[in-house]
């Protein structure tokens, strides 16, 4: 049984890294869509600032909750890790390992914050 719950932990774990990827790249083409339209208008119109902050807000939502997911399985699995189980081989890690991760991950929740709140400041 704590087997399967530590097999289904890092398929969800991987799930979420997965969907992550997917939704950092569509993101940062985002964000480069976001310069090129600032640089192209200089003074863009009200209903277009909001449109952009929108659009914004919500592609780093995505990005914050996909990050969360990652750190609720990472919690999990470092707890199972950390009783020495008898894990098999192949997802057997070093709990440091998932430690260094889950703070990788913290840092890349943070920073997609502090993106998307400059990326508000500048359209205000």
């Amino acid at each position: 049984m704590i087997e399967h719950n530590i097999e289904l932990e890092w398929q969800s774990f991987e799930f979420y890294v997965r969907e992550t990827e997917v939704h950092e790249s569509s993101h940062m083409q985002f964000i480069k869509t976001i310069q090129n339209f600032i640089d192209a208008n200089p003074n863009p119109k009200p209903y277009q600032r909001k449109r952009l902050i929108s659009k914004s807000q919500r592609s780093t939502d995505i990005l914050l909750q996909l990050y969360k997911k990652q750190l609720d399985c990472l919690d999990k699995l470092i707890d199972f890790h950390s009783k020495n189980l008898d894990i098999s081989i192949e997802r057997e890690v070093d709990v440091n390992s998932l430690l260094t991760l889950k703070n990788t991950t913290k840092t890349l929740l943070y920073q997609i914050n502090h993106e998307n709140q400059k990326i508000i400041k500048i359209l205000q």
